[in-house]
């Protein structure tokens, strides 16, 4: 059994499991129609000319891995982060130190590893920012007090002596 590396042609679903074609250890070599194995849960197609391990045994070629360039997947910074990615700007990474990061082009939600969520500058920060907290800061209730009791439930703690107070609401 050896081991070589090839360059992707294509790599297609087959009926139980990915087939690829490469180019291998020499340009005139080709490769066609052979099993790529890839890992339970886990599913891609290498663009073409990614690099690609096949374990040979004979006749018998076995693609096993690939790997494409650095300038098509995300910067990992530390040691145990680890990455699902579609190309540099589109991933699923979790951080050595907790935290969780999904980013598609310019948006990106990070799950930080206390609990808190930060929004990129994307259209979901704009909802939750502008949108809803316009709506929250405009919002106000009446205050429980002395000759407003009828409409407020007993349970409601007094937040005014005013008759007819309005107590703002704030979104932060």
């Amino acid at each position: 059994m050896s081991v070589i590396k090839c360059k992707i042609i294509t790599v297609t679903e087959g009926e139980y499991q990915k087939v690829f074609s490469a180019i291998g250890r020499t340009s005139s070599e080709e490769i066609t129609s052979r099993s790529y194995f890839q890992h339970v849960g886990f599913s891609a197609l290498p663009p073409a000319d990614t690099v690609g391990i096949i374990l040979t045994d004979g006749n018998n070629y076995t693609m096993i891995a690939s790997a494409d360039p650095s300038a098509s997947r995300p910067t990992l910074s530390n040691e145990k982060d680890v990455c699902i990615y579609a190309d540099a700007d589109k991933y699923v990474m979790c951080k050595s130190g907790g935290d969780i990061e999904v980013a598609n082009n310019n948006n990106k939600i990070t799950l930080k590893a206390n609990g808190d969520i930060e929004l990129g500058d994307g259209t979901l920060k704009q909802l939750v920012h502008e949108d809803i907290f316009t709506a929250m800061n405009a919002h106000t209730h009446v205050c429980a007090g002395p000759g407003n009791t009828s409409s407020t439930p007993t349970y409601v703690p007094v937040l005014s002596k005013a008759a007819h107070c309005t107590q703002k609401t704030e979104a932060e």
